[in-house]
C-alpha cells in the first residue's frame, strides 16, 4: 500500500513528539532570522505554570516528553531531514534559525505586552 506523504507525516508525528511540537507550534521560513537554542525550544520543566516550550506542549497535548539529550538529537535530525530550519554554530552554542513561534502561542509575558500595545 502506498502511504501518502500526509500519512507518513501523521505517523512521524505520532511516533515523534519533537517533530509534532515543531510542526504544530512553529512556522518556517528562510526569512526568519531569530535564533533559538536547544534549551529555548525545550523550555522549562517542573510544576504546572512553570513549564514552557516543548515541555508545556507535551503537558497540554498528552504527548510523551523526552530528555533534553534526546530532544537535541531530534532537533538536529528534524533540521537535516526536513530542511525547514537551519542549524548554525554560534559562540553560545548550536542555534536554530528559520522558525518562528506561531501566533496565539505566545508566552504569557509577551501576550500581556501585546494586549497593552493593542489597547489604544
Amino acid at each position: 500500500s502506498d502511504l501518502s506523504a500526509e500519512n507518513i507525516l501523521e505517523n512521524t508525528h505520532e511516533s515523534n513528539s519533537v517533530y509534532s511540537y515543531l510542526d504544530r507550534r512553529f512556522s518556517f521560513s528562510p526569512d526568519y532570522t531569530e535564533d533559538f537554542s536547544t534549551t529555548d525550544l525545550f523550555g522549562k520543566t517542573g510544576a504546572e505554570g512553570n513549564r514552557s516550550g516543548f515541555n508545556l506542549f507535551c503537558a497540554e497535548t498528552g504527548i510523551k516528553s523526552c530528555s533534553l539529550d534526546r530532544f537535541a538529537k531530534e532537533l538536529s535530525r528534524f533540521a537535516s531531514e526536513t530542511g525547514k530550519m537551519k542549524r548554525i554554530r554560534k559562540v553560545r552554542g548550536t542555534m536554530y534559525v528559520g522558525l518562528r513561534k506561531n501566533e496565539g502561542e505566545l508566552i504569557p509575558d509577551q501576550q500581556k505586552i501585546e494586549d497593552e500595545n493593542n489597547n489604544f
